[in-house]
């Protein structure tokens, strides 16, 4: 899905002026092909995690600028700054492009794909959370489902041991990490991240598949895992806005 001339010249006048709330005007709707329906669990609901975690892939806090959130120094691309954020990152691979909103995560699993268990499991951290078994692997969140798992978005709350080289936030000196549509703490004393609610300002590169795409008196908006991004040119790049926090 590559967004149109039409669409980029109908972004840039957007980005000087917030739409008007999508609850409030007629909508058009259209859904990519891996959507799924998914029920929200209290944000407010502890996380239990196992006592013995097995080993993890991917970069450790210890061993990254992750370790030290104040002091993460500029990334892989030079750095945005835009109404007080800033962000950057480190991942060549996690650029602003003129392609489908997902296209950075291709090869990441789908959101609602149903996994074995075997290969949900594998190398992977466990988490209870809500008195449903998870498991987390770089990224990606599996939920037990009967015999399977499926892929699932992260609750805030659940705390994991390493994330993937993402997208480094700032907004009003918070630091924030993004990968795959999740956003994280790092929490120092227990040198965890914590899932955490998307901070509404921050803009990132790309977004899960399995997205509900709105069109709004000519603004385009996204919705997956319970966020609203709201699509916007910025330095010339296609860029997604977190704007609503739906549940």
């Amino acid at each position: 899905m590559i967004l149109s001339v039409a669409v980029s010249m109908n972004l840039a006048a957007q980005d000087r002026g917030r739409a008007t709330s999508p609850s409030t005007k007629t909508t058009q709707r259209t859904s990519s092909s891996s959507a799924t329906n998914v029920s929200a669990a209290p944000a407010t609901q502890s996380t239990q995690r196992a006592e013995s975690r097995p080993q993890q892939s991917g970069t450790r806090p210890e061993q990254n600028t992750h370790s030290k959130p104040a002091t993460v120094s500029h990334a892989h691309d030079s750095g945005v700054n835009r109404n007080g954020m800033h962000t950057d990152t480190k991942n060549k691979n996690l650029a602003p492009h003129h392609v489908a909103p997902e296209k950075n995560y291709k090869k990441m699993p789908k959101q609602g794909q149903h996994i074995a268990p075997r290969k949900a499991e594998k190398h992977s951290q466990y988490i209870k959370h809500n008195g449903i078994n998870f498991y987390y692997k770089n990224g990606v969140f599996y939920k037990h489902n009967g015999k399977e798992y499926i892929v699932h978005r992260a609750y805030p709350g659940m705390r994991v041991t390493v994330i993937p080289e993402g997208r480094h936030i700032v907004i009003g000196n918070v630091h924030y990490w993004y990968y795959y549509g999740t956003f994280y703490r790092w929490l120092d004393h227990v040198r965890e991240y914590e899932v955490v609610v998307p901070p509404v300002g921050a803009i990132v590169e790309s977004i899960p598949d399995g997205y509900e795409k709105l069109v709004i008196a000519g603004n385009t908006y996204y919705i997956v895992n319970g966020v609203q991004y709201q699509a916007i040119i910025y330095n010339g790049e296609i860029w997604y806005e977190v704007i609503k926090v739906l549940d």
